[in-house]
């Protein structure tokens, strides 16, 4: 049986987190996959750029701008800090978001009023059970690629329902 953790949006602030995963990862029963967010890493590469967050029933509004700030906190820093500290902990941990292989394909949620947010619809789990069988640990960014690509290439999925998709 395969375990999905989600590790929540605070990533980068648990100086615990990677010890915690490191202990109960398993590399011969292969049976975890971390999904994580990084909301608060949004937030802060949004200020920096000088745009404010905006949430509509609890999800981030994401224009095609807010796309680029969210592949940069999520796929790039947020993962690959918890990619970092994981290895160092001695896992072969490896970085992955939803856009790579299509990992994760996705369609968007009320594009009018949340701009490029998605929702989950398949999983490519035969590429996760390949990295699993791989003794490699698979860390997941919930940026996943857009199935219609009428808004692009890539979808904001909110992290919770990215955990429940791979489930």
């Amino acid at each position: 049986m395969t375990r999905v953790v989600n590790v929540g949006g605070r990533v980068p602030s648990d100086p615990t987190l990677a010890a915690r995963i490191a202990e109960i990862w398993d590399p011969e029963a292969r049976s975890l996959v971390p999904v994580h967010g990084g909301g608060d890493e949004i937030t802060t590469l949004q200020q920096a750029f000088g745009v404010t967050s905006e949430f509509v029933d609890g999800r981030r509004v994401t224009s095609a701008r807010d796309m680029d700030i969210v592949r940069m906190g999520l796929s790039g820093s947020a993962n690959k800090r918890l990619v970092s500290a994981l290895v160092h902990e001695g896992v072969r941990a490896l970085g992955i978001s939803g856009e790579d292989a299509s990992l994760i394909a996705a369609i968007p949620v009320d594009p009018a009023r949340l701009g490029h947010v998605g929702e989950a619809q398949r999983v490519n789990v035969s590429l996760l059970r390949h990295l699993l069988d791989g003794g490699y640990l698979p860390v997941i960014s919930p940026v996943s690629r857009n199935v219609g690509l009428e808004l692009g290439p890539a979808l904001n999925v909110n992290a919770d329902d990215a955990a429940a998709a791979v489930a």
